[in-house]
């Protein structure tokens, strides 16, 4: 199983070591570095629950797809106005509920 197998299917990191060039006030060393080679974390981009879309960070549309779908609020009004000018006084209670159940 290779690397890439293993966090794919079963999460965590992989970490491997870096040696780079560093310099400071004209002097030139290497330095070595210990960095996340492999995440199972992709986190410059939203992962689009039930589907295998993303989308990048602060992109307008995350909001709505960690709410969930919502109606319309003026659609919503207007079904409650409805329901409470319309309904009978033992239906309206029940109705109202629904409506709202509906919306969660």
């Amino acid at each position: 199983m290779t690397d890439y197998q293993k966090i794919v299917e079963g999460g965590g990191k992989i970490f491997r070591k870096m040696n780079s060039f560093r310099s400071t006030l004209h002097d030139i060393y290497t330095e070595m570095k210990n960095k996340v080679a492999l995440s199972y974390n992709d986190e410059k981009r939203f992962i689009i629950p039930n589907t295998v879309k993303t989308l990048p960070w602060g992109h307008r549309d995350i909001q709505e797809y960690r709410n969930g779908p919502r109606k319309n609020v003026a659609e919503l009004w207007c079904n409650v106005v409805n329901i409470v000018n319309n309904g009978s006084d033992e239906n309206r209670l029940d109705l109202l509920l629904r409506l709202l159940l509906e919306e969660m």
